[in-house]
């Protein structure tokens, strides 16, 4: 709890003149007083209308003004009735602060406390600056593990032999350290205190630090978690210990996410068709922010995806996190490939957050896999075994709709692929063939939002994949295009080593949930030469507009977009809805 009070004391420093005169009845227009400030007239706002015989209030009123900048003999000469009412001032000498006096209880968990004040000796006695500068301090004590100290101005009284210096006192009592005793969440149903504790820094049983209630309110909403986090409050706890009281509205415990979209026709052979995607969410399970997802994925041709995962962001009772992920590719006739995926997070900051992964592929062909081309088998089966690195920062105001903020995760494995297939001889005959090669990839994804007027906000954003590796095969590549890596084209259109592209997204917020937006995304490709594929580098723009809005079923979301080669009207449509469980 932070306190302070003005107890300023100036009997004998300001001396204001009376003012005698007849005052009349009726009321005069503000455009028909003028005022003037040591013989030259000022611009004031004044209430439209008012009294005429409120006009020395008023004359009052302005000489408060000019104390609280400093002049603090400031004086109401008098004030003129009449057909031509006007208002005299004086502003007098400037004071300016002599002397500064710390009197403290005891000196707490802070050195030198006058650091943190921006008063210097010499500056105009401004009372607001001094009570401003006493909310700096009261927060350096809150961050030190002080959260009830107190400050206030004791006295300001004339330097001796001086009266355009003053001597201001100070009296600051830091109070004890305080331990944090509990989190206590009024209107929490499954959330536990100690996911919140994780989230925020605070720990039961240690010193109350750096309590922050908007940093704290902030750092639970980006959890996405919650639909209302009120504002954090502090209350004495048992022998001398501080409770944290945090009251927050609870989210929907998971949502079915439904994408759907139509590719129109791309040629004579290959016709138009739904594309769609399902997922599963999970969120706070057990309410220790746990959550698990399922995802299956429907591309077209006899193309699909299922990807499931679990998440746990603090095991151990420490900040380490662990996941775990298995995805499946069923590649209609050519292969269907499964991984297995395993991470370990270690959170440095309410933000960032440092991943340590590793992840296993097993590849199987199928008929169309095994057969051969340019004399080597199409698709071999293979194994391959990955180790990684990554880092994940976030910093966003509010993760549904953000106005502001940075959002980047990163993650670099290094790994080995064993392959085994059939290759031709000179001769006709085929043999089988055990190769080992090196692999290396990177995945980047980043968003920056900036707001630009009240409502407007830029969304710039990178998403980068690369694979580097001695040989490829088409399990290798990376597959790229549609609703979730390039809008405008067909889902996985491409085929390659290295897939990104650069966003850049106009949005018009409406409310909390919804935005109308428009976009540009310009991808990049670069393809290896391989028995399928020649090599080749594309630049890929992508062009349309969208909206996302909140209705009683869900959240919604759709799209329109279409590439340099199409037509306007022959775009992509994706609609996506979320419904809460």
């Amino acid at each position: 709890m932070q306190r302070w009070s003005l107890g300023v004391v100036l009997a004998g420093i300001i001396a204001s003149c009376s003012v005698a005169a007849a005052q009349p009845t009726g009321r005069v227009q503000v455009g028909a007083v003028r005022i003037f400030v040591d013989g030259r007239q000022v611009n004031r706002s004044l209430p439209a209308s008012f009294p005429l015989d409120s006009l020395e209030v008023e004359g009052r009123r302005e000489v408060d003004r000019i104390r609280t900048r400093g002049f603090l003999y400031a004086r109401l000469d008098s004030v003129v009735y009449g057909s031509s009412p006007a208002i005299y001032l004086s502003r007098g000498s400037l004071v300016r602060i002599g002397e500064i006096r710390i009197e403290a209880s005891s000196q707490g968990g802070i050195d030198d406390p006058e650091e943190f004040l921006r008063v210097r000796l010499g500056d105009p006695f401004v009372p607001s600056v001094v009570e401003q500068d006493l909310v700096f301090l009261l927060d350096a004590y809150n961050r030190a593990g002080y959260p009830f100290a107190e400050a206030r101005i004791a006295g300001v009284e004339l330097v001796p032999g001086d009266n355009q210096r003053v001597r201001l006192t100070l009296e600051l009592n830091p109070g004890d350290s305080m331990l944090l005793d509990q989190i206590q969440l009024p209107g929490a149903v499954r959330t536990k205190p100690g996911y919140v504790g994780r989230i925020t820094g605070m720990r039961p049983g240690r010193t109350l630090t750096d309590f922050d209630p908007e940093e704290i309110r902030r750092s639970l909403l980006a959890t996405d978690f919650f639909d209302e986090v009120g504002r954090p409050t502090l209350a004495r706890g048992r022998e001398g210990s501080v409770i944290v009281v945090i009251p927050i509205e609870e989210g929907a415990p998971g949502s079915f996410d439904l994408v759907m979209g139509y590719t129109p026709r791309t040629s004579a052979v290959q016709s138009g068709g739904l594309v769609g995607t399902g997922r599963l969410d999970l969120r706070n399970l057990f309410g220790g922010g746990r959550s698990f997802d399922l995802r299956l994925n429907r591309l077209p041709g006899r193309v699909s995806t299922v990807d499931v995962g679990f998440a746990d962001p603090g095991i151990l009772r420490i900040p380490l996190g662990l996941e775990g992920r298995f995805n499946g590719v069923q590649q209609d006739s050519t292969y269907d490939q499964q991984r297995y995926a395993l991470n370990l997070s270690y959170s440095l900051s309410r933000n960032l957050r440092v991943v340590a992964g590793a992840s296993r592929e097993v590849t199987k062909p199928g008929q169309a896999g095994l057969r051969l081309r340019a004399g080597t088998q199409r698709i071999p089966r293979s194994t391959a075994s990955f180790v990684g690195l990554g880092i994940r920062f976030e910093s966003v105001d509010w993760p549904v709709n953000p106005r502001r903020g940075l959002a980047v995760e990163t993650m670099f494995e290094r790994g080995n692929k064993n392959r085994t297939g059939r290759r031709a001889d000179v001769s006709g005959d085929t043999l089988t063939e055990r190769t080992r090669s090196g692999q290396e990839r990177l995945r980047v994804e980043a968003r920056y939002y900036v707001p630009i007027f009240q409502r407007q906000v830029v969304a710039l954003g990178v998403d980068a994949r690369l694979v580097f590796s001695d040989e490829y095969d088409e399990s290798d590549l990376i597959r790229f295009g549609g609703a979730n890596s390039l809008r405008g084209y067909n889902e996985e259109q491409f085929l390659g080593r290295m897939a990104g592209r650069a966003v850049i997204e106009y949005r018009y917020q409406l409310d909390r949930y919804a935005y109308a937006f428009v976009f540009t995304d310009m991808g990049i490709l670069e393809v290896p030469e391989t028995p399928e594929l020649e090599a080749v580098r594309q630049i890929l723009p992508g062009f349309g507009f969208g909206m996302q809005f909140r209705t009683v079923v869900g959240l919604i979301n759709a799209t329109y977009a279409f590439n340099d080669s199409d037509s306007p009207v022959d775009g992509r449509v994706h609609v996506g809805l979320s419904f809460s469980l």
